[in-house]
């Protein structure tokens, strides 16, 4: 009896948990650093900079996953009254507009998934690039180890 439960519950469980663990703004932006490979003298003195963060696309996971839900149980309603015989217009029309519902939400569903999938994506990506651009000591100033890397 629970399984249709955790089916209905746990995928959202999952991509909010892992939208909350790829926070990117738990690491701190790097720093402008000086480029020690640079030929610097007292004159002329060459920074690295950072790239600029970029711009995350939010995460509709909420929205996504109740435009996912209604389009299942749409398209299990419209099968069970699809599957009456009644050979009347009427309900050959309404049959046919049903599944053209349910067609719609399942393509709104689509686009906030991949929306979904590109935020999840980007925060991602912006968490690595901050990780990548930090120097060792203030990666482990903010209490963040990534082992040894030989």
């Amino acid at each position: 009896w629970f399984i249709p439960f955790v089916s209905l519950i746990r995928p959202y469980q999952v991509l909010s948990g892992l939208h909350q663990s790829l926070e990117p703004e738990a690491v701190e932006a790097p720093q402008v650093r000086v480029d020690p490979a640079a030929g610097n003298n007292y004159r002329d003195v060459a920074f690295i900079q950072p790239t600029p963060m970029t711009k995350l696309p939010p995460a509709l996971i909420g929205v996504w996953w109740g435009t996912y839900l209604v389009m299942n149980l749409g398209s299990r309603f419209a099968n069970v009254v699809s599957s009456r015989t009644d050979p009347s217009p009427a309900f050959v029309i309404s049959t046919y507009q049903n599944a053209m519902l349910v067609s719609a939400v399942a393509v709104v569903a689509a686009v906030l998934a991949m929306t979904v999938v590109r935020g999840l994506t980007a925060r991602a990506v912006e968490r690595f690039r901050r990780l990548r651009e930090s120097t060792p000591e203030a990666l482990v100033a903010q209490g963040i180890d990534l082992g040894s890397a030989a």
